[in-house]
């Protein structure tokens, strides 16, 4: 005998949720590992910022030698120029004393060396050295010593220690085309002017 099944209640096919939610989960993942990826690049954007030193800059500024003040060598044997506020002192017929200090005899003695310049020049018989010593050093070669040229004077130049106590002192040999040489020692200079009076430098025809 055949059963009516008409008045059966038949339930609807029920819908799987499993794919709905799996896909919003992946999109919870995407979105988190986004947020992840861009903290994770800003922090060491941020910490290559504070972690990466400053890159000096250095700025060379040109004199205005233009008001400077002009000097000839008593000997007429060279002529420069230097800053018009400073003082030139006599040592004796061949040497010099540049310097910001109107009695630089007196440094350090009477006048404290801080802040102060003080270049000596001094002219020379006989050839140029081959070598400049450290003062009060056995070393045999002076390892700054280097070959120097200045407006076609050719010469050497080398650290030197100074009993001033300053720590950049230099001295520069210059070889006169006329006989002898001409040497520079710069024993305090915290401004930086020496190599623009050298600049300023140049020999005379006898």
């Amino acid at each position: 005998m055949d059963k009516d099944l008409s008045n059966l209640y038949l339930d609807p096919p029920k819908k799987s949720l499993l794919g709905p939610l799996l896909i919003g989960f992946f999109l919870i993942l995407v979105f988190a590992a986004s947020l992840a990826v861009a903290y994770l690049f800003g922090k060491s954007q941020t910490q290559s910022l504070s972690t990466t030193e400053p890159v000096p800059t250095t700025e060379v500024v040109s004199a205005d030698v233009s008001t400077w003040t002009n000097h000839t060598s008593p000997n007429n044997t060279y002529s420069l120029q230097y800053p018009s506020s400073w003082y030139v002192y006599y040592s004796d017929a061949s040497s010099i004393v540049l310097s910001d200090a109107s009695e630089p005899y007196k440094i350090p003695a009477e006048i404290d060396p801080q802040g102060h310049s003080l270049i000596r020049i001094t002219e020379n018989v006989g050839n140029i050295p081959d070598n400049i010593l450290y003062t009060n050093s056995s070393e045999v070669t002076n390892p700054t010593l280097k070959a120097f040229t200045l407006n076609s004077y050719s010469g050497i130049r080398a650290n030197v220690s100074s009993i001033l106590g300053s720590n950049s002192a230099e001295e520069v040999d210059l070889t006169n085309p006329n006989g002898g040489y001409v040497t520079f020692q710069k024993e305090l200079d915290p401004t930086g002017v020496f190599d623009q009076i050298l600049s300023t430098f140049k020999f005379l025809r006898p």
